[in-house]
């Protein structure tokens, strides 16, 4: 039995190298992500889907504006879900349209509850 250990192998290396280069690229960029998607949670619950990827699209702006790092076109959904969690809220119902699943984010992630657009009228059509 081999006592080299398996990372040291041609394709473990390789794998943990570039798992290790990816989370640090993460850790840099999490200040970043972060705060657009708190901001998102606190601000953007009542709005449409154009309207948050506009204000998201001045906010990374301003990012990069302060020289704070950030992964390019992070948003809520990029940097908050859960997949397994979400893929469970869709089959319970949740549609699969960004707007709804950065709904869920917020709900669920929120200590307070935003008023949220219904974009396919869900509520009005289970009276």
């Amino acid at each position: 039995m081999s006592r080299r250990c398996p990372c040291h192998t041609g394709g473990e290396r390789v794998r943990w190298t570039q798992t290790v280069a990816d989370l640090t690229v993460a850790v840099d960029n999490c200040i970043g992500d972060i705060l657009i998607s708190a901001g998102f949670i606190s601000y953007l619950g009542p709005f449409t889907a154009e309207f948050r990827q506009d204000v998201g699209d001045s906010w990374r702006e301003r990012l990069v504006e302060f020289n704070i790092q950030h992964t390019p076109g992070c948003d809520i959904t990029q940097t908050l879900v859960e997949p397994v969690k979400l893929r469970i809220w869709q089959m319970y119902g949740l549609p699969t349209d960004p707007l709804s699943t950065q709904n869920g984010i917020m709900l669920d992630r929120a200590r307070r509850w935003s008023l949220f657009i219904d974009p396919q009228v869900l509520t009005q059509s289970r009276k």
